[in-house]
């Protein structure tokens, strides 16, 4: 569980959301807080158990004089992070206040008059009670709320300059001498050409990962012709401010499985893509996509030619839970897969974090298998068990069909398969799950025990 807690942290600080501000211009609080942690690696080794996370979140008038999330929300949400038992003082009261209240609280436009910070969202507005103040102890991780009532206020006036350094001269649009005149709150939208073999940023001077970024997918032609990545920056600075353009992580191309080079030599007749998520109950459905159109083949081999990686160390892969897919090729001379969980890939005994997710069918008929955790199914005749197969039930792919359609077999006993869950057959390609009939569409089926015991 420690693992886990660390890795979920981790990921979150690379993410820029403890620089102190999700949304806002990360200059480093006192001491007291964890902005000026330093690495992520420093930062991963502090106790854990002695940190606290305020989250504070702008809500909405539901109607009725009280307050709700809403759809703004996730936009206008701050997060910062203090130990244990730490008193707010003033320098750091005025600087949440002055981000969280920097921002337009809706797409309509203008500023109003700033109510909160509330504790609980059972408020009736207008209110007077302040849960987050001057001299407030930190006891516990919490969220505060905040909201705009009231009448429009002048938003900030002023310019200022961002100035922006791109040591890999990958920004196709920056001007020559890197400065671009802003306002705040004010969105520049910049190119960079297309890098496979990194993710790229800005960062801060002091080393932090600015968040108020956002990198449009998928990558789009620009004016020039070009495919590039275009990125927006939300510039809600107040002040002239420097970011810097560089990786994030970087990967290097390697041939992960032994099968890649055989490939190259095969004629792909299909391709599956099997998706769903971990931890779920036995007898959950995944997603099966089948293919054989020529784009969705192509998309796979862009996707195997491009797939570049880093070694992910083991603490990064200690997760429960979070969904995976199987991506398998069939081909003249058999067929080839690869599982990506979480974002890795594991082989040859070593994980793998990759540069990209496995592509998502465009030409394709959508099938459904069962979710399995143990390795054999077993045959249950007339309330009797006969005989434990290999993980059939694993291995079916079907389609629901309505029951006037199944040719059922009438033996006059049940015939159950069991792995966790159970499902009753009624012919080599049908069977009942739950109320509901469906009908086996893969090389994998009954056929082998209506041989065996269906005369019997």
């Amino acid at each position: 569980m420690k693992k886990i807690i660390c890795l979920i942290f981790a990921i979150i600080f690379s993410l820029g959301l403890f620089v102190g501000c999700k949304d806002s211009n990360n200059s480093a609080l006192p001491e007291n807080s964890l902005t000026e942690s330093g690495s992520a690696e420093e930062w991963i080794d502090q106790d854990l158990s002695q940190l606290a996370v305020l989250t504070f979140k702008y809500v909405e008038e539901d109607g009725s004089g009280h307050l709700a999330e809403s759809s703004a929300t996730p936009r206008y949400t701050f997060v910062y992070e203090f130990k244990i038992g730490h008193v707010i003082t003033k320098e750091e009261y005025d600087k949440i206040y002055k981000e969280v209240t920097a921002r337009i609280p809706n797409d309509s436009g203008g500023y109003y008059t700033f109510e909160g910070f509330y504790s609980t969202l059972q408020v009736s507005l207008p209110a007077s009670r302040n849960d987050f103040y001057i001299g407030f102890k930190v006891t516990k991780s919490q969220a505060f709320y905040f909201t705009w009532i009231g009448g429009e206020a002048q938003p900030p006036t002023g310019t200022f300059t961002l100035t922006v350094i791109d040591n890999s001269n990958r920004l196709t649009d920056l001007p020559s001498n890197g400065k671009i005149v802003f306002c705040p709150g004010q969105t520049i939208v910049l190119h960079s050409t297309i890098i496979m073999d990194a993710d790229l940023g800005f960062y801060l001077e002091n080393g932090l990962l600015y968040s108020g970024i956002t990198r449009v997918l998928p990558p789009i032609e620009t004016e020039s012709g070009l495919d590039e990545w275009e990125y927006e920056l939300d510039m809600w600075f107040y002040e002239d401010v420097t970011l810097i353009f560089k990786p994030i992580r970087q990967y290097h191309s390697s041939e992960l499985f032994d099968w890649q080079t055989t490939l190259e030599e095969c004629e792909i007749s299909s391709v599956k893509v099997e998706s769903g998520y971990y931890g779920v109950a036995p007898g959950s459905f995944n997603s099966v996509k089948v293919s054989k159109g020529a784009n969705d083949i192509q998309a796979v081999i862009d996707y195997l030619q491009l797939l570049f990686m880093q070694d992910a160390p083991l603490t990064e892969t200690s997760v429960y839970g979070g969904g995976g897919s199987t991506l398998t090729i069939y081909t003249n001379q058999g067929e080839f897969s690869l599982t990506q969980s979480n974002g890795f890939i594991y082989t040859g005994g070593k994980y793998y974090e990759v540069s990209q997710r496995i592509p998502q069918l465009t030409e394709y008929e959508e099938c459904y298998g069962f979710v399995t955790y143990k390795n054999v199914s077993t045959l249950y005749i007339a309330g009797e068990k006969v005989k434990e197969y290999s993980n059939i039930l694993g291995e079916i792919v079907f389609i629901g069909v309505e029951s006037s359609n199944v040719p059922i077999v009438d033996f006059g006993y049940n015939f159950i398969l069991e792995n966790g869950f159970e499902i009753k057959l009624l012919s080599p390609k049908h069977f009942l799950f739950g109320n509901k009939c469906y009908y086996v569409v893969g090389e994998v089926d009954f056929t082998q025990i209506f041989e065996e015991y269906a005369s019997k």
